[in-house]
């Protein structure tokens, strides 16, 4: 009797979570947004990935051919991203290929051999959108971004997982660090040089997901004087730039904190255990939405306009 109460609940619970599938997705074609409308139907697909939901995600996709463009590219484990500043090109790296470039109007690839061979972890285009900073396992370069030529080189301990330069171009910051906590630290923009002393966030380290591993959360604030952390302590930590330490910490929640940061600098999302939690960097206050996702996000990005 037991067993079979129990298998009930387990239908009852599975026919549930279709129908709210099948309601996201028929909400996904009525939605006159854009954005929300693939939202609501890649979800829809996400609690119940049957040939229905599958075509609501179809139909969505197909009312707005401009938003359907796929970049073929014989590659595998993609690692990172970056858009250049006039939106024309898309930089890929790759676990096994290195470098990859594609024409975001052509959906093709462009240019020739890989500039950067072996393992890309991370990417990032200067603010003024001529140069190209590239980290993988031990080394950061920096690229121009027209011709793909090497500026500057430099080794580092570890693998580089983030790169992010400050809006006015004066700073770059770099995390490195695998499965053990790792460091950030403030290198010069044109040579790579490292800027005084790293900082070095308890805590901070990524984690391996099913066989992937995912890197440890970071932003800089807009002034360019603080760098966030989202630490396995369960805490987002600010740590300012020029003294090194830690000037404030926020309670989060568990599970992999994938971060980001909104251009205003007043809202940060961070991952969390199937959901994702929104700090106000003002207050300290956190809005938690538990259970919306099937696990906790891989990556996280404010829209430009927040």
């Amino acid at each position: 009797g037991g067993i079979f109460a129990l298998v009930q609940r387990g239908e009852a619970r599975d026919a549930e979570m279709a129908q709210l599938a099948q309601r996201l997705g028929a909400q996904a074609l009525v939605e006159d947004d854009l954005d929300r409308s693939l939202l609501l139907a890649r979800q829809a697909v996400a609690i119940d990935g049957s040939p229905q939901t599958r075509s609501y995600l179809l139909q969505a996709l197909l009312r707005s051919p401009k938003a359907d463009g796929i970049m073929h590219g014989r590659t595998e484990f993609l690692r990172a991203i970056a858009v250049s500043r006039d939106g024309r090109t898309l930089a890929v790296g790759s676990v096994r290929d290195g470098l990859l470039f594609f024409d975001t109007r052509m959906y093709a690839r462009i240019g020739g051999k890989s500039p950067v061979t072996g393992s890309v972890e991370s990417l990032a285009y200067g603010p003024g959108g001529d140069t190209l900073a590239v980290g993988g396992d031990g080394f950061i370069r920096l690229l121009d971004a027209r011709t793909y030529e090497q500026l500057a080189e430099t080794l580092v301990d570890g693998l580089v997982t983030r790169l992010i330069f400050s809006r006015d171009g004066s700073r770059l910051v770099v995390a490195t660090g695998e499965s053990v906590p790792g460091s950030i630290s403030i290198r010069d923009p044109a040579t790579l040089a490292p800027i005084g002393g790293p900082i070095e966030p308890e805590g901070y380290a990524g984690a391996y997901r099913a066989q992937f591993w995912g890197a440890p959360g970071l932003a800089l604030t807009p002034d360019g004087s603080s760098v966030l952390t989202a630490s396995n302590e369960r805490e987002l930590v600010w740590w300012d730039l020029r003294s090194r330490s830690a000037t404030r910490r926020v309670r989060i929640g568990t599970g992999h904190h994938a971060l980001a940061l909104s251009s205003d600098g007043d809202t940060a999302a961070v991952g969390v255990d199937r959901g994702i939690q929104l700090v106000d960097t003002r207050s300290g206050a956190v809005r938690s939405s538990a259970g919306v996702l099937t696990d906790a996000p891989n990556w996280l990005a404010f829209s430009s306009d927040g």
